[in-house]
């Protein structure tokens, strides 16, 4: 629009510059939020979404109950990302939900992430199987067993105070010592790690000495 003014004489001014204005009503659409991976012993991770569109700002809340109810909405801010500081509790599943809003006030769809799961549980102290004691063989195995495990880590060598990682970490629960020499002694042990990097401690120790020669010849007296 553009006005002009007259006075009481009927003089008649110019326009006015125009004055242009856009309406809109519409929020912004949802966000896609980014979930981090779980299960996790992380009890600061970052949730993150994308910008919905310039001069858009943002609010948050938390559920600690996968969903089922949600705290309280932050205010709104710039920030594209959330990291929660959560309770330590093993088990609980988190979810978050993000609105946003365009720089007219107008306020958009509520996006909810996916579920975050927080694990802060170590497996079991791993057992494990195998030979102990003298043998005979030049080669061990050695199986490793743990309750809510996913990886296992082996390490040992000929002493107790100096040990190497014989076998870092793999979903095999199997370690196979070959190269063995008559004479040596060799030990062992194992630990667990779960798939939210929750890790057990150590196994007992498995000691080994190697006697891989057998006795020497008999002096046989035969009668006269």
């Amino acid at each position: 629009m553009k006005v002009q003014a007259k006075d009481a004489a009927g003089n008649v001014s110019g326009y006015s510059a125009y004055k242009s204005i856009s309406v809109d009503t519409v929020g912004p659409g949802a966000v896609t939020i980014n979930t981090p991976a779980s299960p996790s012993n992380d009890t600061t991770p970052t949730f993150t979404w994308n910008n919905i569109e310039s001069g858009a700002t943002y609010r948050v809340r938390l559920s600690s109950n996968n969903g089922s109810s949600y705290g309280s909405y932050s205010s709104y801010s710039a920030n594209t990302s959330y990291t929660p500081a959560l309770s330590a509790t093993s088990g609980t599943s988190y979810k978050i939900q993000v609105q946003a809003r365009d720089s007219l006030g107008n306020a958009g769809s509520v996006a909810t992430s996916g579920t975050y799961t927080l694990d802060t549980v170590a497996p079991s102290t791993p057992s494990l199987s195998g030979p102990s004691g003298a043998i005979a063989s030049t080669s061990a195995t050695y199986t490793a067993s743990s309750s809510g495990a996913s990886q296992y880590r082996f390490v040992g060598g000929e002493e107790t105070s100096n040990e190497d990682v014989l076998q870092n970490w793999s979903t095999s629960r199997t370690y196979n010592k070959t190269g063995l020499s008559h004479g040596d002694n060799w030990h062992v042990r194992v630990q667990a790690k779960d798939a939210a990097g929750n890790v057990s401690g150590y196994s007992a120790y498995k000691s080994i000495s190697v006697d891989a020669v057998g006795p020497g010849a008999v002096t046989i007296n035969t009668p006269a």
